[in-house]
């Protein structure tokens, strides 16, 4: 597992407009940039110039963002 792999600002970058959103008519408090660069990453590929990362969406992420989801991250090393 590995936390933040790199700048992931998911589902949303920036701070919504009064620090959260309506989602059927009740407020949701909002992390600004989003939460998944505050969660684990499982390594799903890693070579010598590449690395793909993922996470899923779980009942804390729902209580945030009442969506399922599922972010892979990959890195890529190119040329010299």
């Amino acid at each position: 597992m590995v936390r933040r792999p790199g700048r992931v600002g998911s589902p949303w970058i920036g701070r919504w407009r009064d620090g959260g959103y309506a989602n059927g008519g009740e407020r949701v408090d909002a992390p600004m940039h989003g939460f998944c660069r505050d969660r684990e990453f499982a390594s799903e590929q890693v070579s010598t110039t590449h690395a793909r990362f993922e996470t899923t969406s779980d009942d804390v992420t729902r209580a945030v963002y009442p969506f399922d989801f599922r972010l892979r991250v990959d890195f890529s090393l190119e040329g010299n």
